[in-house]
């Protein structure tokens, strides 16, 4: 169970690990008020001391509701794409310092 804030609400989500190759991959699914998550963070290693993070999700909505959310944020795509790379490398630099 994942809480967090979005749009001023606290919100909550049921997420499952559906796949886990160790140093290599991990996949989730993640279920909240109509919409459906499928999300996978794969590891490449570069060299002994680089190591490569790419995160993918995909969000499908199941609701009227969920529709109307995901083209809000469609048109907030690139702003979006902008800060979800921040906390992705923001999330990194936290795994790096231990």
């Amino acid at each position: 169970r994942v809480d967090f804030d979005y749009r001023g609400r606290r919100r909550q989500a049921e997420t499952t690990i559906s796949e886990f190759v160790p140093d290599e991959r991990f996949g989730f699914l993640a279920v909240s008020s109509g919409l459906d998550c499928t999300g996978a963070v794969d590891l490449t290693r570069l060299s002994k001391a680089k190591t490569r993070l790419h995160v993918t999700l995909d969000i499908r909505p199941q609701t009227f509701r969920a529709r109307m959310l995901i083209q809000g944020l469609k048109l907030a795509k690139a702003r979006l794409s902008e800060r979800f790379k921040a906390r992705v490398a923001r999330l990194a630099r936290d795994i790096e310092r231990g």
